[in-house]
């Protein structure tokens, strides 16, 4: 059981956020699951030429990672913004959820990032990836 600063019990607030994310967990385990399971299956029809496998590999293994990745970022953005406006009345812990914003936006810009300088250089070698 949690207490506020205020000796508040807050057990149910946590208990929901907590149960929330644990819901999210195992769905994104469960889309990940069944990707694998799917690309899977369909082993057998992949032509073993280097750049049709490095190409199925990109667009179905990097690219569903990558999407993961952003939707990470994005949860942890959200949890440090429950987490600043839960605990507005202690100094320490919304020092606590500043943190986790900053890391959040922090991780979101490099994933972006990233996501905006793949295109391009998809460009200078030819086009070989549809995104």
């Amino acid at each position: 059981m949690y207490t506020c600063y205020y000796n508040h019990t807050c057990n149910i607030a946590m208990t929901s956020l907590s149960s929330r994310i644990k819901e999210s967990i195992s769905f994104i385990c469960l889309y990940l699951t069944t990707v694998t399971l799917s690309f899977a299956q369909n082993l057998n029809s992949i032509v073993i030429d280097g750049e049709t496998l490095f190409e199925r590999v990109v667009n179905e293994i990097l690219n569903p990672i990558y999407q993961f990745m952003v939707a990470i970022a994005a949860l942890y953005f959200l949890y440090g913004v429950a987490k600043f406006i839960y605990d507005l009345n202690d100094p320490e812990k919304k020092n606590f959820g500043k943190s986790h914003l900053l890391y959040g936006m922090i991780g979101m810009f490099i994933i972006l990032s990233v996501g905006g300088i793949l295109p391009w250089l998809n460009g200078i070698i030819g086009g070989m990836f549809q995104y």
